[in-house]
C-alpha cells in the first residue's frame, strides 16, 4: 500500500481491511474491496465493494460499487452505483443513494434509490424517499415524504406524505 498525506492508494489486486482501533484522518481512495472496522475522518472513495463493521465510524462521505453497513455509524452522504445495504445496528446521517437500497437501521436523510426501496420492521427513515418500487414492512418508522414511480419514462410520480412514530 503506498500512503501520503490525505490518501491510501492501493494496487487492484489487493483486498484492503481497516482493522478495529486503527484511526486514519483524511480522506481514503482505494481501487480495491474494503472491510472497514477502524474509524475514517475523512471521505472514503472505493471503486468496488465496502462493507462497514464492528462498530466503525466514517465522518464523511462514503461512495463506492456496492455498500454494506452491518455495524456501525456514517456520517455524511452514501452514494453506490449498486446496492446498498443498512442493517439494524447502523446508522446514517445523511443522503443515500443507489440502486436496491435495504434498510434495517436508522437513516436520517434522504433516500434515493434507481431501482428498489426495502424497508424492514426495524428500519427507521428520518427523509423523504425516491423510488421506481418500495417494500414496506409493518413497523418500520417514516418522517418524510414517498415518491414512487418511474421519472425517466414521463409517468407521473406518486407522493405520499408519511408521518408513522
Amino acid at each position: 500500500m503506498e500512503y501520503n498525506n490525505d490518501n491510501i492508494v492501493s494496487n487492484e489486486n489487493d483486498y484492503s481491511v481497516f482493522a478495529k482501533g486503527l484511526i486514519i484522518e483524511g480522506d481514503v481512495t482505494l481501487v480495491t474491496p474494503l472491510i472497514a472496522k477502524g474509524e475514517i475522518k475523512g471521505n472514503l472513495t472505493c471503486e468496488r465493494e465496502i462493507e462497514i463493521d464492528d462498530g466503525a465510524i466514517i465522518t464523511g462521505n462514503v461512495s463506492g460499487s456496492s455498500i454494506t453497513l452491518l455495524s456501525g455509524v456514517i456520517s455524511g452522504d452514501v452514494n453506490a452505483a449498486g446496492n446498498v445495504l443498512v442493517e439494524a445496528d447502523s446508522k446514517i446521517k445523511g443522503n443515500v443513494t443507489g440502486g436496491v437500497i435495504s434498510i434495517n437501521g436508522l437513516v436520517e436523510g434522504n433516500v434515493t434509490s434507481s431501482s428498489e426501496v426495502v424497508l424492514s420492521s426495524e428500519a427507521r427513515i428520518f427523509g423523504d424517499i425516491t423510488a421506481t418500487y418500495i417494500d414496506i414492512e409493518k413497523g418500520a418508522k417514516i418522517l418524510g415524504a414517498i415518491n414512487i414511480g418511474e421519472k425517466e419514462t414521463g409517468n407521473a410520480m406518486n407522493t405520499v406524505v408519511i408521518d408513522r412514530e
